[in-house]
């Protein structure tokens, strides 16, 4: 198996709006006051010699489906078919503040910082074709309960959504950490890290574009690991929630990438699994 990374920064120009949580009664959308951190898109791709497959993170809420089809189809065409379209997962760490490319929260189709995200990601897709490098995998799971159903069932009936896990909050949701390493032969690793739960410990109070909690552990796991280079995936959140979120202030952030880090991530990236 080969393997091959890449990382691109999408932040957009000041003056952007950002997703979600428009200002009522106007659902003016936010504008940022600054950067707490960069947002990124990653890609990892896998070639087993037969198929190459590629797996794209980027710290946006969403794409439509509009333009996660002009993604793939562009990076096909860049490659000149060495990736095909329908091997390319586009996922989202769905962070509520990032900045808006859905079109429901003021965007328009063809605005250009979401044309400009669009192009270089397909170029970073290829880019990291080009640089594969054989590569030994391992794959582990572990127990990460630190997340919670926002949906509230009482009497049969649901409830009003409670956004923190102390609010008595009942339903299914997934407490696994998955984490896939490839060590390449050059000496450095490629982590993918996947967690059930919405990038969501930021709340409407804050005004400051970020990666959420899933820029945060990345940021950490490259710090601790510096010959490293890592991307994450949050799987099918839908009402799954980090058991703290919503606030104005980095508290749950930090109490979030300090859960999922502390003993968990740099336990099992240590070893071999």
């Amino acid at each position: 198996m080969k393997a091959g990374y890449g990382e691109i920064n999408i932040t957009p120009p000041q003056g952007t709006a950002m997703c979600a949580f428009p200002r009522r009664p106007e659902r003016t959308p936010r504008i940022p006051e600054g950067v707490s951190d960069l947002l990124k898109a990653r890609v990892l791709v896998l070639d087993d010699g037969v198929n190459a497959v590629a797996i794209v993170s980027c710290d946006l809420l969403l794409w439509q489906t509009v333009d996660a089809l002009e993604i793939r189809q562009k990076a096909e065409q860049l490659s000149e078919g060495k990736i095909a379209a329908c091997n390319i997962m586009l996922c989202c760490t769905h962070s509520h503040s990032s900045f808006e490319n859905t079109y429901l929260f003021g965007a328009k189709l063809g605005d250009p910082q979401i044309a400009a995200a669009k192009a270089d990601i397909a170029q970073m897709i290829c880019g990291a074709l080009e640089k594969l490098s054989e590569a030994d995998i391992f794959f582990s799971q572990v127990a990460a309960p630190f997340n919670h159903n926002r949906r509230v069932v009482k009497d049969g009936c649901l409830a009003p959504m409670a956004f923190n896990r102390d609010e008595n909050t009942t339903g299914v949701t997934d407490p696994t950490l998955s984490l896939l390493r490839c060590d390449l032969k050059n000496g450095k690793s490629l982590f993918w890290i996947n967690w059930t739960a919405h990038a969501l410990t930021l709340g409407p109070g804050n005004n400051f574009l970020s990666a959420d909690y899933p820029g945060a552990v990345l940021a950490r796991v490259e710090n601790i690991f510096p010959k490293t280079d890592a991307l994450f995936t949050n799987g099918c959140a839908g009402n799954i929630h980090p058991c703290k979120s919503m606030k104005a202030d980095d508290s749950a952030l930090k109490e979030i990438t300090d859960l999922l880090t502390r003993g968990y991530l740099k336990r099992f990236f240590k070893q071999r699994f």
